[in-house]
């Protein structure tokens, strides 16, 4: 600009200096110019701070993952800005919870009655929650590796999982890798004493580290190594979910040492399960699936060729006991109700599919971002261990039995199943309503069994038998919830005698013997059976019901969901070598049951595929 305002006849040299001494002014006032703006806008950010106030409980909420802003009987306890993460602790006194969270996303949570001393005498209540994964990922890892004497944690959240692991007297070492130290301090002050061995027990040892970067320094093997980090979602976690990390972690494992995977059922889906499963399997020769919580699953691995049978006398150690008298009695059996499958029954599916997740093709990690937005399950699986009838159990020869009692302490699919069976027997034997809270659902299953009953005695034949066989199948399943393997014979003997003698249809009788023959894992009964009702079906769906087939029927709905047709009729054509069978009742079945290949599809799949060499 100076360069316009001058003379007419200035000398060229004269401009060049008139330029470089303007330029040279403006280089200097710049810098200065910079700094007085930045210290001004540090003086009215800082005022208004000041003026403004933070509410933590606002910038804490999480409003990212719910889409609103809850604030009401959340008091802030804890806040803390850390080298990786601000960490926060809140008490929710409208739901009596303590929660400690990474930049406003809940990390681990108890309930008050877990950290206030236990009166005896108290009532006890279920493990639920946050407080029924902590406490069953080391319950269950120990169990697979009953001679551990160390143990490495990788996560620290509310440090219960480390403060049972020191129960075991067994123990030696139990080191917890943590890459936040915000995060241990926070877990004190929210819920210590209930993870007092953590932090007192001179064997635990508190590591602020990467967890690969700990692995590969410490120079060490390790007879459990639990992985419960934060959800895959979270920036750099996903790394722990990886094919390439569960190679290298293979390797910081004793001869007979276990593996565990914590991993979400919640804001993810069926397919980036199957990744993370997949990546387990292409590194592991055995493993297992266990349900841990109503919406949380535990993978155990071992390097050997077989797992083996879990020893549950990890729930005998005193401390383990003193932690557990909280809640209802943690049996064994309700212990392996938790199981949901295994490597045998799975690999089919998963061989077939592949898609492993991997530091290299990180599906993992940007598909629960999505998930996570749209709040969708793995609703797959989740339903191997509600759905009657297991497609898994069979396949590993993994029976479940009955259960006598009538309270569960799992909030689980299967356990509640089995509880709730065994109340409904207890009721029919004496007839006597328990003094157990009442509930809609056992309040319907006692209306279905006294209208069974009923019309079992009547002596006549119901007015339409597709209303009976529904409801002789609805009280079935309630009677037999939970087991796989086994059936109760004085169950079964009233029904076939009733429809035998009242001469009920065809499809009645074939019903009957496809359920039947399906729980008790009776393969030849079961496919006899779907003969029949696979052709009425076919029928059905072509518009070409026959007399002989329909009769008794005031409507063309299936005798029997396909859903459960085609799962029945598949295996036991499987299990009795007739491959060909089983290809032609999955290809008629399954675009009756849905168009989209839900999980139990892909599992059958598999089977089909690998049995014919595929």
């Amino acid at each position: 600009l100076s360069v316009v305002f001058l003379p007419a006849r200035a000398r060229a040299s004269d401009v060049r200096s008139e330029m470089a001494t303007g330029m040279a002014a403006q280089a200097r006032a710049i810098p200065r110019f910079a700094i007085a703006c930045a210290g001004a806008a540090i003086l009215v950010v800082t005022a208004s701070a000041l003026a403004a106030g933070f509410d933590k409980a606002l910038i804490t909420s999480g409003v990212f993952r719910y889409g609103a802003v809850t604030t009401t009987g959340r008091v802030v306890t804890f806040y803390r800005d850390g080298r990786t993460a601000t960490v926060s602790g809140t008490h929710d006194t409208v739901r009596a919870q303590f929660t400690l969270a990474t930049n406003g996303k809940p990390d681990a949570s108890l309930e008050a009655f877990w950290i206030k001393p236990f009166v005896t005498g108290s009532t006890r209540r279920k493990l639920s929650s946050d407080q029924s994964t902590q406490v069953l990922l080391p319950v269950v890892t120990m169990a697979f590796a009953p001679g551990a004497k160390t143990v490495a944690v990788i996560g620290q959240g509310s440090g219960i999982s480390t403060h049972t692991y020191l129960g075991n007297p067994a123990l030696q070492s139990v080191s917890t890798i943590e890459i936040e130290p915000e995060m241990i301090k926070g877990s004190r002050a929210m819920f210590y004493p209930a993870n007092k061995r953590a932090f007192d027990d001179p064997r635990s040892h508190f590591v602020i580290d990467d967890a690969k970067s700990f692995f590969a320094a410490a120079g060490q093997e390790f007879d459990i190594i639990m992985s419960e980090p934060s959800n895959p979602w979270v920036s750099g976690v996903s790394g722990l979910f990886t094919t390439e990390f569960y190679k290298r972690v293979r390797s910081y494992l004793s001869p007979d040492g276990i593996f565990g995977q914590w991993l979400h059922l919640y804001e993810t889906d069926d397919g980036l399960v199957l990744a993370v499963l997949a990546a387990v399997h292409a590194n592991f020769p055995s493993y297992a699936l266990y349900q841990v919580s109503s919406g949380d699953m535990l993978i155990v691995a071992s390097r050997k060729a077989q797992l083996g049978e879990p020893d549950w006398s990890s729930i005998d150690h005193p401390g383990i006991q003193k932690d557990l008298e909280r809640v209802f009695p943690l049996t064994r059996p309700f212990l392996e109700s938790m199981w949901l499958g295994g490597r045998r029954s799975l690999a089919p599916m998963l061989e077939e599919r592949g898609g492993a997740n991997s530091d290299f093709y990180p599906v993992l990690d940007l598909g629960t971002e999505r998930t996570r937005y749209l709040h969708t399950r793995a609703s797959g699986m989740m339903a191997l261990g509600d759905h009657r009838f297991s497609l898994l159990a069979p396949v590993e020869g993994h029976r479940i039995d009955f259960l006598d009692e009538p309270t569960t302490p799992l909030e689980i699919q299967r356990a509640e199943r089995l509880a709730f069976g065994a109340r409904l027997r207890a009721f029919a034997r004496t007839g006597v309503e328990d003094t157990l809270p009442r509930t809609d659902n056992f309040d319907v299953a006692r209306v279905d069994l006294e209208a069974l009953r009923n019309s079992l005695s009547s002596g006549q034949a119901p007015t339409d038998w597709k209303i009976w066989i529904a409801r002789a199948m609805k009280v079935e399943e309630d009677w037999h919830g939970g087991t796989a393997g086994v059936v109760d014979e004085g169950f079964y003997a009233p029904l076939f005698s009733f429809a035998e003698k009242m001469q009920a249809p065809p499809p009645v009788l074939a019903t009957l013997h496809f359920a039947h023959g399906f729980a008790a894992w009776n393969w030849k009964e079961t496919s006899d059976a779907a003969i029949l009702l696979v052709a009425d079906r076919r029928r059905v769906s072509d518009g070409k019901a026959d007399t002989t087939l329909a009769a008794g029927r005031q409507d063309d709905s299936p005798w029997l969901p396909t859903s459960l047709l085609r799962d029945g009729t598949v295996l036991s054509r499987l299990f009795t070598g007739d491959v060909a069978g089983a290809r032609s009742a999955y290809d008629l079945l399954q675009p009756l049951t849905s168009r989209e290949l839900d999980l139990r599809a892909r599992i059958l799949q598999g089977y089909i595929k690998a049995a014919e060499g595929k």
